[in-house]
């Protein structure tokens, strides 16, 4: 069975080594750059999600409560920049880390080793 992942980044070089390093793991990875894009991907119902709080068109936690509030199994791992992030902590990702961020803390967090 094929693993899916959400990444929403909104930096291109970020995004490619993301995308890189989890297809690697054979995860297949869906990229959105935005809050919008992000919203209307749902839908394929990913496994993971690997989400950059600070987007061009809003935050990240509007998608995280979107994904909570319907209800999908998806694991959550929200990274940013920002070390203020209490109002994602509430909306109950798996977790939640600062950039730079460790490859291999990120992959254990989520789950795929």
């Amino acid at each position: 069975m094929t693993r899916r992942m959400l990444l929403v980044e909104d930096d291109e070089l970020t995004c490619s080594l993301m995308r890189s390093l989890f297809a690697g793991r054979g995860v297949e990875v869906i990229t959105a750059h935005t809050v919008a894009e992000a919203l209307a991907l749902l839908g394929s119902r990913p496994d993971y999600l690997v989400l950059d709080f600070n987007l061009p068109d809003g935050d990240g936690a509007e998608v995280l409560r979107r994904v909570r509030a319907d209800g999908l199994p998806t694991r959550v791992a929200v990274v940013s920049g920002w070390t203020e992030l209490e109002a994602v902590v509430g909306s109950g990702p798996e977790v939640v880390l600062t950039k730079p961020v460790c490859p291999d803390g990120l992959m254990r967090a989520l789950g795929i080793c």
